[in-house]
């Protein structure tokens, strides 16, 4: 995908966006992060002097979305690059896209937006999980909206729009689409997801049936995950079905009516609007959609379908209203954050004659706990080059533009450890920690790890001679610190980092992974101290005992996700080892694969061995003997110093890291956050400007999206190690269809077994994803939707 530079967002008012929007002829939706539920909020506006007195009466409603049907949202729900890029494709190819508006939210996702020749309900593709990444297509219809204006509520950033927005443009003059390229396209995009993913189980939608019947007087509405949650809610109509913003809603009985906003009219006159009738029917019986074949429901597809959310969301969404149907957490744990959470997590008062910061929206990141805190904002594309700037970027595109197997991620890592290895021997961090750091990139078998290491290399050889980059692939304590005594601020090449975790938590532990692990922990914080290395009880065994002045090792590390996961364990995240290290995942490159240029000059260009050298001169340190860290390091300043915006954004880093709404795994699992964010923003910063360095909040957000994306992935790891959750599920799953009738299962009466019932849909689908992608199980079901499951006894039982 070509890289495009993206507008901000207007200097508007949530009010004057909406005024403008509905001037051009948009329907203006409001919306507290993503969920809409403003009651009537489907019904188009009709006038300014409703916009006003919506917005006047909920003030918490900060973001602005955009009511589908005569306008159509092509939404690229794709977080892989690849993915994305191949669907764009697509999507361009679609007559008129070229004026097509676009709008970006989380890159590399993107939504396209058109005027309807027929205005028709949504369409959507299967999920799949491409490279483990869930990745669909929605093309939004009548009764939904999309979000367009104000903060994405996981990056913390604004909505972007490539070019003109809505604001620009009427909805008279955006290009129309047929319902035929829309089929055509979802379609496409279909077929594509299917040949480069595997199916993804859809939540469960309710069937068909003529009155709701729970399994049991006050039981559960319906088996399987959340049956507390809808329980209560089924109880308590009163405080959440109002609040669907459902029009026409009145109380019935015992329950209520509203019109199926949701859902086009079935009227063969086809009545709109206030004409329709009152078709659902919510009761503590069931609810009913008497219009629609008796369709059923439960509160959690009911308030998904109207509110336009994921199942997951949905859940979030009644808990707020009902209450959290889970045991209550320990008070302790929880002391403080609600009110840190309200001040935007700073706990400094603002400043005399300052306007505080709007309180932003707490988003729960996961499906088990409604109270974790704000993800501070950070850069939208940190793995893109120029998202970096400076040397770091120019470095990076160098390599990639001369590899065989172009992998831009390993480029960009070994691109920043490079800067690492040459300037730890001269800088510290404004909180005093040295610019070292422990990189591990994840690649796929083949996926052009050879190449990026050994560029870095003969650049640093050229440039800065005296060993910065050693790739002697160190195999114990004493060769890491034989390398150390060589060259005190040095990048270390590590070849199959999962390995050498393996080595140290098999049963049967390798003394030489054992001891790179002792190392690496030792020397991780020494930058801006004295390391002694190991002790021998002769003093003739170690030939040089002088302490090491400064010492700032950098690593960076290859591995596969297959060999990293297996490697994990309890240990290495309760002592901190996996936490030190930054985790980058890669992804093919567009370009492809191609043969090599034998003509190619791949040695590193005259301009940039120059602008390096530069660096090095002109940094405000120099270095007095080769080989050997400065005698006072120059601490790199805060743009504007302690309490600026750039001070301000790292402690907001920082607050989330110690944030007590952690479990242990979790919270060790983030103990370096902020320590690792602010050496990356460090060396982003004197990558930009090597003779007056400075961290702006640019830079801490460029490093904390880095830092965030790391976190991820090791959770991954941590969720799927031996032991967990993750492998008990999967394990029982198996056990399951081994004891079914030919290894058979239907995927409802799956659901429903007691080692099972319990799992959210998000852990089941996760293990299900791992389970078709290692062929364990095999889907039957004749329209692949995971409704019928088969154990895949061709594999074996090797476990």
């Amino acid at each position: 995908m070509n890289s495009i530079s993206t507008a901000g967002q207007p200097d508007l008012s949530p009010l004057e966006i909406r005024l403008a929007l509905f001037e051009n002829g948009y329907h203006p939706v409001l919306a507290r992060g993503k969920i809409s539920d403003v009651t009537g909020w489907r019904t188009p506006v009709a006038s300014v002097k409703d916009i006003a007195a919506l917005t006047a009466s909920n003030p918490a409603y900060q973001n602005t979305g955009l009511l589908c049907g005569a306008l159509v949202a092509l939404d690229i729900d794709a977080p892989d690059p690849e993915t994305a890029a191949a669907l764009l494709a697509m999507a361009e190819a679609i007559p008129g896209a070229d004026r097509a508006l676009r709008r970006v939210g989380k890159a590399p996702k993107i939504c396209l937006f058109f005027r309807a020749t027929e205005v028709r309900k949504k369409c959507t593709t299967k999920a799949y999980m491409v490279d483990g990444i869930k990745c669909q297509v929605e093309v939004m219809g009548d009764g939904q909206q999309v979000l367009g204006f104000g903060d994405h509520p996981e990056t913390g950033l604004p909505y972007q729009w490539i070019g003109s927005s809505p604001l620009d443009i009427h909805i008279d003059d955006l290009p129309e689409i047929t319902a035929e390229a829309i089929d055509a396209f979802v379609s496409a995009a279909g077929q594509y997801l299917a040949a480069h993913g595997v199916p993804l189980i859809q939540p469960r939608e309710g069937a068909t049936q003529h009155e709701y019947q729970p399994t049991e007087p006050r039981a559960p509405a319906g088996d399987g995950i959340w049956a507390e949650l809808k329980a209560k809610a089924m109880a308590n109509l009163g405080v959440w079905v109002p609040a669907l913003g459902l029009s026409g809603t009145r109380t019935y009985e015992q329950g209520y009516l509203a019109r199926a906003d949701f859902r086009p009219s079935t009227s063969s006159t086809g009545k709109t609007g206030s004409k329709r009738g009152l078709s659902l029917c919510f009761s503590p019986e069931g609810i009913v959609d008497y219009a629609d074949g008796n369709k059923g429901f439960n509160p959690i597809d009911i308030s998904a379908v109207a509110l336009g959310v994921s199942p997951t969301e949905a859940a979030d969404w009644l808990r707020s209203k009902v209450g959290d149907e889970r045991p209550p957490a320990d008070s302790q744990r929880y002391s403080g954050l609600i009110a840190r959470a309200l001040s935007g997590n700073k706990h400094k008062r603002p400043e005399a004659g300052v306007a505080a910061a709007p309180v932003r929206e707490m988003v729960p990141a996961n499906d088990n706990n409604s109270l974790l805190p704000a993800t501070p904002a950070m850069h939208p594309d940190p793995y893109n080059p120029s998202a970096a700037g400076g040397l770091i970027a120019d470095i990076a595109k160098w390599i990639t533009s001369t590899s065989v197997v172009k992998v831009a991620e390993l480029s960009l890592a070994s691109s920043v450890a490079l800067m690492a290895g040459i300037f730890g021997s001269r800088a510290l961090t404004p909180t005093r920690s040295g610019v070292n750091i422990f990189a591990t990139t994840i690649v796929r078998t083949a996926g052009g790890k050879g190449r990026p290491p050994s560029a870095i290399r003969a650049l640093a050889d050229k440039a800065v001679p005296g060993g910065v980059v050693s790739n002697s692939d160190p195999t114990s304590f004493a060769a890491f610190e034989r390398i150390l005594r060589r060259n005190s601020s040095v990048v270390a090449v590590m070849d199959e980092f999962g390995l050498t975790l393996q080595g140290v938590n098999s049963k049967k532990q390798d003394p030489a992974a054992s001891s790179i692990r002792k190392f690496l922990l030792s020397v991780y914080d020494q930058a801006d101290g004295v390391f002694d290395g190991k002790a021998y009880a002769s003093a003739d065994t170690k030939k040089d005992d002088t302490p090491i002045i400064g010492p700032a090792l950098t690593v960076l590390s290859m591995t596969t996700a297959e060999t990293l996961y297996k490697g994990v364990s309890k240990e290495s995240v309760s002592d901190g080892f996996l936490n030190r290290f930054v985790f980058v995942e890669s992804s093919l490159h567009p370009d492809g694969v191609k043969p090599p240029d034998l003509s190619a000059d791949s040695s590193p260009p005259a301009s940039i061995v120059h602008d390096l050298q530069k660096a090095v001169t002109s940094f405000p340190v120099k270095v007095e003997m080769p080989g050997r860290s400065a005698k006072v390091k120059h601490r790199v300043p805060f743009d504007d110093g302690i309490g600026s915006t750039a001070h301000r954004a790292w402690e907001e880093v920082f607050l989330w890291q110690h944030s007590r709404a952690w479990d242990d795994t979790e919270s060790k699992i983030r103990g370096r956050a902020a320590e690792n964010t602010i050496r990356l923003a460090t060396l982003r910063a004197i990558s930009r400007n090597p003779w007056r360095p400075f961290v702006t909040v640019e830079d801490v957000q460029w490093g904390w999206a880095i830092v965030f994306k790391s976190i991820s992935i090791m959770e991954a790891g941590v969720k799927n190690m031996a032991g967990s959750e993750q492998e008990e599920l999967r394990n029982a799953i198996l056990a399951a269809l081994g004891k079914a009738k030919n290894g058979v299962l239907y995927r409802s009466r799956l659901m429903r077994l007691a080692d099972i019932k319990h799992a959210t849909m998000s852990d089941y689908t996760s293990a299900m994803a791992w389970l078709y992608a290692s062929g364990d199980v095999i889907d039957i079901s004749e329209d692949g939707d995971g409704s019928k499951l088969m154990l895949n006894s061709s594999q074996g039982n090797e476990e």
